[in-house]
Formats: C-alpha cells, structure tokens, sequence
C-alpha cells in the first residue's frame, strides 16, 4: 500500500459516534493512503467515543473547539479550523457520514496532475445499504437530483458557473493548500453564521472567483448517509431556499446564486397563474374546467416518471417527480421568505429552530 504524504483528510463530526469509525476505515483502505486525517468537532461531541484507539496511536489528529454559538450550524467553522492545521501539500474534505470508494484519494491527485487543476471535485450517492430506499433514490436518480450529477469528466469555472444544477459538495472535494490559501480569509465563514448549508457551493465560488478551474467527475466517489426520514428530508430542503436566498445577500455577484433567484421567481409565477387560470377556468367551464387544469398536471407527471425510469432503468423512479416537484415548491417558498421577509431582526428565532434541527 503507498502512502501519500502530501494529503490531509478534513472531517468535520458532529455526533458521529455511528459512522465516523466507517469513515476512518474507507481511508485507511485508500489504495493511497492520506499523510494525516483530522477530525474537528465540538467539546461536548459525543463522537470521540466510537474512534478512541484511532486518536490514541494518532491515525486521527482530532481536535476540540467550542460550541459554535454564533453558527446555525458550525460544520464550515470546523472545515476552516481543521484546514488551517493540515499539512499536506492537498487537502481533502469529506464528511463524517461518509466512506470513500478505494481510489478516491488516488484517483483525485492522479487527475490533479493529469488535468494541471488546483482542484478536483467527485460525486455523492447515498450510503450503500440505504441506496434501495425511495428517499434514497429521490437524491441519487430523480430527474433533479440532490446530488451532484457529473459527467466524467468536465470542468467549472467562472464562465460556467451559472450554468449548473450540479455544484462540488464537500464530501469529496480535493483542493491544493495554495487554493485554500487563497480563499480562507473569507471561506463563508460570516455566510455560514446565517446560512445552514450552500457553505460548499460558497467554497466553489469563492475558488473560481480567484481563477481557479474545477476539474468535475463522477469517478471519484462517496457513499454518504443522507438523511432516510422524510420529515427531515423536508427540513434539509426548507434550509436549503433559506441558505440560497443568504447565498444571493452575501454574493450578489455570484452567478449560481442569480441562478437560483431566477428560477424560484418563475416557480413562484407560474404558480400562480396556474392557479388564477383554475380559477378562471371553474368559472368559464363548470365541472370540465374543475378537472381539466388537474388532468393537464398528471399527465405531465405521468410523462415525466416514464422519462425517469426509462434515464434510471429503475420502475420506482416513476413516482418520483411528484415528490420532486413538492421539494421545489418548499425550497421556493422558504427562498422567497428569506429573500424579502425577514432581516437580521427577525432571524435569532428561526436560527434557533435550524440549529436544534
């Protein structure tokens, strides 16, 4: 087994103790195994627990900070922190709910030198023994996925960052110290004091912004365990509008974020002239006007679950659209309520909210 002594593996945890110890192992399997793997989480975090004999014959440097009071949510803060420490020539950021498939590492820094990138950002699917659920499917193969849908190979950069679904996620982010060097003095730190995610989309803005090109594949993979309960799902998605719209506030000239803008605006109007056409609709037609505007809606989805499984190969995506387009109406509507309604006054509560979610 070759080691690499040129990468640091950054993790934040937070309560942890029953995956962590499968991250750790995914990274010692690495066909090239890391220079160090840093671990950052809270003091009173009960994930130093499952990986004590790790941290006893130092494989994992693990490292204690406060609470994060001023954060929603202080997964980003630990990124920074553990960051700062690293050693190696590369850093890598993963997620404390997540393994790596055997090459990842090896396969990130071969593209690196192959591709003349500072950076290299793989995919996310869901953890394997969850990946037969339908919550699972709905992030790994609905027509709009939550994961990040890339090609082999592509690249991302100023030019066409307004241009994507699919943005890097730090679940398999390698990033050159000269790259994190250039961004961390901002790195989303004030972002993610309001925002509780889109803190790795402001990390792939930020790196573009200061010229550096992204190097997207789908070869580079992680298993990670998304959230399998669907009230939680849900409260992903809401934060998601919320941090979206924060996203717009603190990078107003990021293309992503206008992106973002735009489409809630015309999910929001077509919305509503859906509506004032059922209305006007009832009134002109009676009973055929009651169910032609709901027929219409059908069989639009119907058409859309039918494209789903015949891309995915797979019968249960076709109910998926359905739920697809609930999500973007959530997201919308806590976008839009973020965007005008509420100010730095009217936050402390809802932040409490997010934070103990």
């Amino acid at each position: 087994m070759t080691t690499y002594n040129k990468i640091s593996v950054i993790i934040p945890a937070r309560e942890s103790e029953a995956t962590v110890r499968e991250t750790v192992k995914s990274l010692l399997a690495q066909s090239c195994r890391p220079f160090e793997i840093i671990i950052v989480a809270s003091s009173n975090d009960s994930t130093r627990s499952a990986i004590r004999d790790y941290i006893k014959n130092r494989t994992v440097k693990y490292i204690e900070i406060k609470p994060g009071k001023s954060y929603t949510r202080d997964a980003h803060l630990k990124r920074w922190v553990g960051a700062n420490r690293a050693k190696g020539r590369y850093i890598f950021f993963t997620d404390s709910k997540a393994t790596l498939k055997k090459d990842a590492l090896k396969l990130a820094i071969k593209l690196s030198k192959q591709y003349k990138v500072e950076v290299v950002a793989g995919t996310a699917v869901s953890w394997q023994e969850d990946s037969g659920l339908l919550i699972s499917k709905l992030q790994d193969k609905a027509l709009i996925k939550n994961n990040p849908d890339f090609p082999f190979f592509g690249k991302l950069n100023i030019n066409n960052f307004g241009n994507t679904e699919s943005l890097p996620v730090t679940t398999a982010l390698l990033l050159s110290k000269k790259a994190f060097n250039s961004i961390k003095k901002d790195f989303g730190l004030n972002f993610s004091k309001e925002a509780s995610t889109y803190d790795d989309y402001v990390i792939s803005w930020l790196l573009v912004k200061n010229g550096f090109e992204i190097l997207v594949t789908n070869q580079v993979v992680s298993y990670h365990k998304h959230r399998i309960r669907w009230k939680q799902y849900f409260r992903q998605i809401s934060r998601s509008g919320q941090s979206a719209a924060l996203m717009l506030k603190y990078y107003p000239d990021c293309p992503f974020a206008k992106r973002r803008n735009f489409q809630v605006h015309a999910v929001l109007v077509l919305s509503l002239f859906i509506l004032l056409l059922s209305v006007f609709t009832v009134f002109t037609k009676g009973l055929i006007g009651f169910v032609t505007i709901p027929a219409f809606v059908l069989f639009g989805l119907i058409v859309a679950g039918l494209v789903n499984v015949f891309i995915e190969k797979d019968f249960y995506t076709f109910f998926l659209p359905p739920i697809t387009c609930a999500l973007i109406y959530d997201f919308s509507i806590h976008f839009f309520k973020w965007r005008y309604f509420m100010n730095k006054n009217k936050t402390d509560q809802v932040l409490r909210y997010f934070q103990l979610h």
